[in-house]
């Protein structure tokens, strides 16, 4: 068997849930019980059915060895000594809360830079478009323009033709 098929052995063991029918209120109901039963285990209260006594997770019962035994003697001699750790480790405790707070606050900067930096890319990348099709329509200008100085040029030529030819007409109907 796997461990995660022992994980939820030990769950549907400790809890149940209809999964075709969840009901929340039920579920927390069967927490709330099993957190008060592990709160006070010798209050003699009924059980809840299918529940296990006892936490889920046993620490495993082995042979002491010199490092637990150890352990265990430090800890016990390190007991009074705590509230006075504890109120050395409060500025480190504090400064450590501060540092959290500023890299919040920079995270958030950073965030906020980040999303700038994309909204500049897209103005970025739609005045390139804009800059393009300027160039574009300007192009097609030119072209336009220098196609009708030629026309007016053309015109001009003909329009001196037919002058021309007028004074030559004139000249020839009139004796």
């Amino acid at each position: 068997m796997s461990a995660k098929d022992q994980d939820e052995g030990r769950y549907t063991q400790t809890y149940k849930i209809d999964y075709a029918r969840v009901d929340v209120a039920e579920i927390m109901d069967q927490v709330q019980a099993k957190a008060a039963r592990a709160a006070a285990p010798d209050d003699g209260g009924e059980d809840v059915p299918g529940m296990p006594d006892g936490p889920v997770w046993q620490p495993s019962s082995g042979p002491l060895t010199l490092k637990k035994k150890v352990k265990r003697k430090l800890q016990r001699f390190l007991t009074p000594f705590f509230p006075v750790m504890r109120l050395m480790a409060l500025p480190v405790h504090e400064d450590l809360m501060q540092t959290n707070a500023k890299l919040s606050e920079a995270s958030a900067k950073i965030d906020l830079l980040l999303h700038r930096r994309d909204i500049t890319k897209e103005y970025i990348k739609l005045l390139h478009v804009l800059c393009h099709n300027l160039v574009m329509e300007l192009s097609k200008l030119r072209v336009e323009h220098d196609t009708l100085k030629s026309r007016v040029q053309v015109l001009e030529k003909d329009f001196a033709f037919l002058g021309k030819r007028e004074s030559v007409l004139e000249k020839k109907i009139a004796p």
